[in-house]
């Protein structure tokens, strides 16, 4: 494609790689295991250094190196700067005229499990739209193809969401390597996910709620529900010789959410309802995460006002056919507006000091994501300000900023190599 930065493709491997760069993401050198099967015998596990020289590195949005070296061991970055020296193991890449950058961080990878994942697992609720126990990483059967798209736009992580639901289940974030899903696990449980608009297949026949209004009100009961449930435990542990409360797997699994130790992230279609969620969230004293719908510029007072932390779609919406008189009839203002506006979202809520990350989320393909990076830059979008929303802040906010986001020293080394920005 025309002005965009070729990806550098390497004829070796470093440990684990990702297609566009590299992804030194191992998650130790103490390995018993192959996959899911135990190693048989002694292993030799011959250390990994590397150093990659002469390079134009990001260290963090910000943060720039010029003619700078990268220093690996098993995985790990041990040094970055201009003036690193080299130990006599290293295998040493010269990187001329490349950029090392910060993989980025997919904060809502939806569809990406199989649709089926959790067919034959019964629900423990009363209602089966109701499955906070669900948690993705007992079921990772992801789709490949959409992994790989995800990696060839820069991508180095992703945290693959539960399927449809009103309350759906917990969230993992794994590595985008080849090879086994488990052994890719970064973080097996990482928020608690809450559905907005409901959505039925074709043929099955619709189970409460079925209107928003109706799941609305689920939701905020079941937060209800599990608030009084961790209470009567509370108790019942505290004085035994009381009846002992119901066991209700379901309402066991919010109780991280209740207690602040998991966070929740709504989906919000439209600026109405990332407003009803976050009120949901104060309510409930929740620590919320809202997925944006791309239509927050249209509200912005109200959705600064709650001030969650985000994640925001580029998902712009289609030049409208205007070219014929008849057909642009049925073209209403307020299409014509957003088309016109919907770029300019991340930099009004940037400028309204909302923090968010950004999703390729709602886009056809991945491969528009670039593309739509570069026109919200263009509408106003301040150039470091989008890589952190690609690195450090969803980092930040699904907690793995301690190995992610950034180049820093003792990070793990997940990054990308191009040959421009």
């Amino acid at each position: 494609m025309k002005g965009r930065p070729n990806i550098v493709r390497t004829m070796f491997r470093i440990s684990i790689m990702v297609a566009l760069g590299f992804a030194l993401t191992l998650p130790g050198f103490g390995q018993t295991t192959v996959g899911n099967q135990p190693m048989v015998g002694i292993r030799e596990r011959t250390p990994q250094v590397h150093a990659f020289t002469h390079a134009t590195i990001v260290v963090e949005p910000g943060k720039v190196l010029k003619d700078a070296t990268l220093l690996i061991r098993n995985g790990i970055i041990k040094a970055v700067g201009t003036r690193v020296s080299i130990p006599p193991d290293a295998v040493v890449h010269n990187l001329t005229g490349k950029t090392i950058t910060p993989g980025f961080i997919e904060p809502y990878a939806a569809g990406f499990l199989h649709k089926d994942a959790f067919k034959d697992v019964p629900a423990h609720f009363w209602t089966p739209t109701v499955t906070p126990e669900r948690a993705v990483v007992q079921r990772l059967k992801l789709d490949t193809k959409k992994i790989e798209s995800l990696r060839s736009e820069g991508f180095v992580a992703a945290l693959i969401v539960p399927p449809t639901n009103v309350i759906r289940g917990q969230s993992a974030l794994i590595y985008l390597n080849d090879g086994d899903p488990q052994a890719n696990v970064i973080k097996d449980r990482v928020a608690q996910h809450i559905g907005g608009r409901l959505r039925f297949r074709f043929g099955e026949q619709p189970t409460y709620p079925t209107s928003l209004m109706g799941a609305i009100a689920l939701i905020r009961q079941t937060l209800l529900d599990a608030q009084w449930y961790q209470k009567a435990w509370t108790i019942y542990r505290r004085y035994p010789d009381n009846p002992r409360p119901e066991i209700n797997e379901a309402l066991a699994a919010l109780r991280p959410v209740v207690n602040r130790t998991m966070p929740v992230i709504f989906e919000a279609d439209d600026e109405w309802n990332y407003i009803r969620a976050a009120r949901i969230a104060r309510e409930f004293g929740l620590r919320a995460i809202i997925r944006a719908s791309g239509q927050e510029y249209q509200r912005i007072d109200a959705v600064k006002a709650h001030a969650y932390p985000s994640i925001v779609p580029l998902n712009f919406p289609k030049t409208p056919n205007v070219a014929d008189p008849e057909i642009a009839r049925t073209v209403s203002l307020r299409d014509l507006m957003h088309w016109e506006l919907a770029p300019t979202n991340p930099a009004v809520m940037a400028r309204a000091g909302i923090e968010f990350a950004l999703t390729t989320h709602g886009l056809r393909q991945p491969a528009q994501f670039r593309k739509n990076l570069k026109k919200a830059i263009k509408y106003g979008l301040d150039h470091d300000r989008a890589l952190a929303a690609l690195t450090t802040i969803p980092a930040r906010i699904l907690g793995v900023n301690n190995q992610l986001g950034d180049l820093n020293v003792g990070k793990r080394a997940s990054f990308i190599i191009s040959s421009g920005d």
